[in-house]
């Protein structure tokens, strides 16, 4: 299975050895060593015209992405992890229909003696002599004409000429050209090629003819958006993570054929742009590493130190670049995603991870069962998000503990509403949320709502202080005088206390609370899956952009973005009340002491 089925076939082989074992015997040193230049030669000349049939992922965890038939495929690569030379081959194999030797099934070792993988290359893919297909580059001269055209030319050696010695064109150090000469329109590039078009066209028979086959369209980021809007195709490849929107349109594009969007990129090591391809993570990436559907999305990230051409001088220049920037260097190096950390509250995660009590930080990687940093074994599992019957045994039932109810109202948008329990141990259960429009009647009903479906009878209400003395939509006008917030809600009849919003204590507060306990490996935060939206928030409020001015030092402030549930969360770490205390307040004769000193823990508030 060299082709796939529909190609006619034109692929060409390799000849055998034309010495035997005896005959190379008898050969002079000399004349040996005439045949082995002439042998090494023949093969560098035999790659530059079959570079494609020669392919093999320079990254062993491109492989998957090769044979990944899922309708979405990203890719988060660290720089020169080889991500761009995956997508081209990508595209080279659908339009050819030449199938690289390494990935037919067949038994065989590449140029660092990895064998190949065992399963071929699904050959549903493959649509030579009629793909369309397009490329989607972030400029069209400084990454089209600069860098990507040329993994295309056969012609052309990409990766790095061999040592001192040996011959150009090293196979362990890059590749040639991945579109084979006789696979041009008559053979040729310029033919091939249209750049008042901006578009590669393939012949249809894969034999140096002039029957227009496959094409490929080029375009760039800063294309006109009608123009992207055009097309259908079977296959679109993002090189380099674009916005949103156009992702999107792209997925609309292969509609019509059933086709596939491969999306490849180095996540920015800059914040705000960091920020801005946030959806790549979201919506692509995280899903995809998932296998929630592996037939809709797969993903995976490419290391660059695991790129097998890099010589070790060439990590260590890399590197010795990104020292001074942590940051930088995961994203560059590993692919990992700067939007995340910009984190408000770090550390918070809905995938079990290995927590390392003695340097008190995930183990991203258990070595040997062991902490990579300081060898502390067995590393404990946690997670804060959890299932509802993932409680722990022996404890009262999450219905028997006690409730407090915070909300954060505000002018222009929904008031943002939690419930969170305290167990025995005082811990805290984030069990239900709420999003709630409207004025203070409308919020009072549909939190009720809530609580009568989840059996909740909250032991108190808590409210932005801050807010509580403005007017806005929940302001009503009786005999001419205006209500503010606090008062509009007594009068809807759901009153709440002013819940103290310091910032600073509490974010310090709900970061210990996110590290597992020492003795039980279990937080003290744990968040329901009934509460994606609080979920969401966590893992994406980001600090803004900082400023400076003459007379102010630069400081970071959190974004108001995704900030709405997490207040509510600050508002219960402030008040970080006791279980004995909330139970005293469920008592039916003890009254409501909002700082009056009273039972708990934080004396300022009375719990």
């Amino acid at each position: 299975m060299g082709e796939c089925p529909d190609r006619p076939t034109a692929t060409p082989t390799r000849s055998p050895p034309a010495y035997t074992d005896a005959q190379l015997r008898r050969l002079s040193k000399a004349a040996r060593r005439r045949l082995l230049d002439g042998l090494l030669d023949a093969s560098a000349a035999w790659r530059k015209e079959n570079a494609l049939l020669d392919y093999v992922p320079a990254n062993l965890d491109a492989y998957p992405v090769h044979y990944a038939t899922a309708r979405e495929v990203g890719l988060a690569g660290g720089s020169r992890s080889s991500k761009t030379s995956v997508l081209l081959a990508e595209f080279a194999i659908a339009a050819t229909g030449e199938i690289p030797f390494a990935m037919r099934g067949e038994p065989g070792r590449d140029w660092w003696g990895a064998p190949w993988p065992a399963r071929p290359y699904p050959a549903e893919k493959c649509h030579p002599g009629r793909l369309r297909a397009r490329l989607l580059v972030s400029s069209f001269q400084n990454a089209w004409e600069a860098n990507v055209k040329e993994k295309l030319q056969w012609w052309r050696w990409t990766g790095k000429p061999a040592q001192e010695g040996g011959i150009e064109g090293d196979p362990r150090r890059g590749h040639g050209g991945l579109i084979p000469r006789r696979g041009r329109l008559g053979g040729d590039w310029d033919r091939s090629w249209s750049q008042a078009q901006r578009r590669l066209t393939l012949n249809a028979d894969g034999r140096s003819g002039t029957t227009p086959g496959a094409t490929l369209q080029v375009l760039s980021q800063e294309t006109d958006p009608q123009d992207l809007a055009q097309g259908a195709f079977h296959v679109v490849l993002e090189d380099e993570l674009p916005d949103e929107w156009m992702h999107r349109e792209h997925v609309v594009r292969v509609l019509d054929y059933g086709g596939r969007v491969l999306t490849g990129g180095t996540p920015s090591d800059e914040r705000t742009t960091a920020v801005a391809h946030a959806w790549f993570y979201d919506d692509l990436y995280l899903p995809g590493v998932e296998g929630a559907d592996p037939t809709k999305i797969y993903a995976c990230s490419l290391w660059t130190e695991k790129n097998r051409s890099h010589t070790p001088t060439d990590l260590a220049a890399l590197e010795a670049q990104l020292l001074k920037n942590p940051e930088a260097r995961e994203a560059r190096f590993h692919g990992q995603f700067l939007h995340l950390a910009g984190l408000v509250f770090p550390g918070f995660t809905a995938r079990t991870k290995s927590w390392c009590g003695r340097c008190r930080a995930p183990v991203l990687a258990p070595a040997a069962g062991a902490c990579p940093t300081c060898g502390t074994p067995n590393p404990a599992p946690y997670r804060h998000v959890v299932e509802d019957d993932e409680i722990p045994e022996g404890w009262p039932g999450p219905r028997d503990w006690p409730t407090v109810f915070y909300m954060d109202p505000h002018p222009s948008r929904a008031t943002a509403c939690l419930w969170i329990r305290v167990d025995p141990h005082e811990g805290w259960w984030v069990v239900a949320e709420l999003d709630a429009g409207g004025n203070a009647g409308e919020v009072r009903r549909a939190a009720e709502t809530v609580e009568a479906a989840a059996g909740l009878s909250p032991v108190t209400r808590l409210g932005d202080e801050k807010i509580t003395m403005q007017s806005n939509q929940f302001a009503e006008k009786v005999d001419g005088e205006v209500f503010n917030i606090r008062r509009a809600f007594e009068d809807a009849g759901f009153p709440f206390e002013p819940a103290n919003t310091n910032f600073v204590t509490a974010r310090d507060r709900i970061l210990a609370a996110f590290e597992p306990d020492p003795g039980t490996g279990v937080p003290r935060l744990r968040v329901s899956v009934r509460c994606p939206g609080l979920i969401y928030d966590l893992t994406h409020h980001v600090w803004a952009a900082s400023r400076r001015s003459e007379n102010v030092a630069l400081r970071e402030q959190p974004s108001r973005t995704h900030s709405d549930r997490p207040a509510c969360l600050r508002f219960h770490a402030m008040l970080d009340p006791s279980y004995r205390g909330l139970l005293r307040l469920m008592a039916p004769a003890e009254p409501l002491r909002i700082g009056a000193g009273g039972v708990g823990r934080n004396r300022a508030v009375g719990y």
